[in-house]
């Protein structure tokens, strides 16, 4: 036995004094760490059967006030749980069979090697019973787990009908039962894709966020439920496997109620992306303010400078020249300002489209930094964008372009702009120093360089997708793919919609 496990309690009911004294002395000689509680008769031990903490009862088939078989009765009524050991001199395969039916772990004859059997049988049903005691608990404790769990549970048989399913799984659909949930299988529920059930078919684990429609539920009559309107759920299901010949003994879903934080996150994403639009607006009107106000003013004043010079027959030679260098201060101040003005919101986008700006853009930047620059683009012309997106087409470029002048040290760049519907498209490549994807992107958050992560945020808030791939020496690529908005009567239509 186990020294840690706790001493063995055992009663023994038997009539004969020598043949008690016999097994326990048999007993303690192969157990010590055991106590044995010593009955003649069967009343004598039900008396203290309700008080006591007995781990194996010992009875004699042959007892004064009852037989064997009718002890047994007794304490299966009573929902007896203790191991029951059987003892009898002469064997009976008749009591052999109603004893083990009426639930007797062993049934030992009083034969030559009867005590050197016993303890052998004891220890083996000790060992039995602690597995059994250990399996209840384990199931006590899944079965609180399974529950209590905020989790939707559902446990299914191999044709996807549903066994048991958690309380949490039912306030999510609504139900008040598995009752609801069991005359159909996983496969019939019309929320389900194919696509899903044939991964499921095949084997394979689904994990997905799923937009659950309750109406659709009721209007195919599937099951009754409480709720209305859709929800969002967070669904994994997986194959359950039998263990000794890995066939397929059922489903396990997991399903949690996203709703709440899809709403949230829809909430955030939109404050963002007006937080994005009034930027924008801002960058709006001070380009407005510095093109059509302070720009003019300093033209004004460049104009009257040199009316000044000429108005003048011929001034000092020191004021001619200071006029002068006056007039090419100007010069550069309005060129700054408006190139200031531009960058803040190019005039063009309104007027020509974003084909025409960016195109435009790519050639005074070309010009500017001497970067060789290809801009390509097909579909643009036969889809009207929102102006939302249209700016920011425009600033990711802008911001790729800006990238690759401080960062790259290339000498040429390729931009490909090209509407496939539903998705625009953004390609950006340069032949520069390149870089460590994992490393560049696991630092940007302790660097003042924001590039990337800016086009990461912008990207992100258009709810579209980047990918970028570098290596030193080779130079960078950068894909962005981004769902449209287009303009329809004055509303906009998003073709990422279902």
């Amino acid at each position: 036995m186990d020294s840690k496990a706790k001493t063995l309690q055992i009663a023994i009911i038997e009539d004969e004094d020598a043949h008690y004294f016999l097994i326990e002395r048999a007993i303690s000689k192969k157990i010590p760490d055991v106590t044995i509680h010593y009955f003649k008769s069967a009343g004598e031990f039900l008396e203290k059967f309700y008080e006591s903490g007995f781990d194996i009862i010992i009875t004699d088939y042959q007892l004064p006030d009852m037989s064997g078989i009718e002890l047994l009765e007794v304490l299966n009524n009573e929902g007896n749980e203790i191991p029951v050991i059987m003892v009898t001199g002469q064997g009976s395969e008749m009591v052999a069979v109603r004893a083990m039916k009426l639930g007797v772990w062993d049934y030992l004859v009083k034969s030559n090697d009867f005590f050197t059997l016993l303890p052998m049988v004891i220890e083996k049903v000790a060992r039995e019973r602690n597995l059994e005691v250990s399996l209840q608990k384990s199931e006590e404790r899944f079965r609180i787990v399974f529950e209590n769990s905020p989790i939707g549970i559902g446990l299914y048989d191999s044709k996807g009908y549903a066994i048991e399913i958690n309380k949490a799984l039912m306030n999510i659909f609504g139900v008040s039962g598995l009752e609801n949930l069991n005359r159909f299988t996983i496969f019939d529920d019309v929320n389900m894709t194919d696509s899903l059930k044939t991964k499921l078919l095949n084997g394979e684990t689904v994990r997905t966020e799923l937009c659950y429609d309750l109406e659709l539920v009721k209007k195919t009559n599937l099951y009754n439920t409480t709720k209305s309107g859709t929800i969002d759920i967070d669904l994994l299901i997986r194959m359950l496997d039998a263990k000794d010949d890995h066939r397929l003994s059922g489903y396990l879903s997991v399903v949690q109620d996203i709703t709440e934080r899809k709403k949230a996150n829809e909430n955030i994403h939109m404050l963002s992306q007006q937080l994005l639009q009034a930027q924008e607006m801002e960058r709006q009107m001070i380009s407005r303010d510095l093109h059509d106000k302070i720009a003019q003013d300093l033209s004004m004043l460049k104009i009257g400078c040199e009316t000044l010079i000429d108005k003048n027959s011929r001034p000092a030679e020191d004021i001619y020249s200071k006029v002068s260098q006056l007039s090419d201060t100007l010069r550069g101040i309005i060129t700054a300002v408006r190139d200031m003005s531009y960058e803040l919101r190019p005039p063009g986008l309104d007027q020509f489209g974003i084909e025409s700006t960016i195109y435009q853009y790519c050639k005074e930047f070309s010009e500017k930094t001497k970067l060789n620059i290809e801009f390509n683009s097909a579909g643009m012309g036969d889809i009207n964008l929102s102006p939302d997106i249209e700016i920011n087409l425009y600033r990711l470029i802008q911001e790729g372009l800006n990238n690759i002048r401080k960062h790259a040290a290339a000498s040429h760049a390729d931009i490909k702009l090209v509407a496939s519907y539903p998705n625009i498209i953004i390609r950006i490549e340069d032949n520069g120093k390149g870089f460590d994807v994992n490393k560049r992107l696991a630092g940007l958050t302790n660097e003042k360089r924001m590039g990337l992560r800016s086009m990461e945020e912008r990207v992100g808030l258009l709810e579209g997708k980047i990918a970028v791939t570098s290596q030193p020496g080779k130079g960078t690529k950068i894909f962005i793919e981004i769902p449209f908005k287009e303009k329809n009567n004055g509303l906009e239509k998003n073709s990422s919609d279902c």
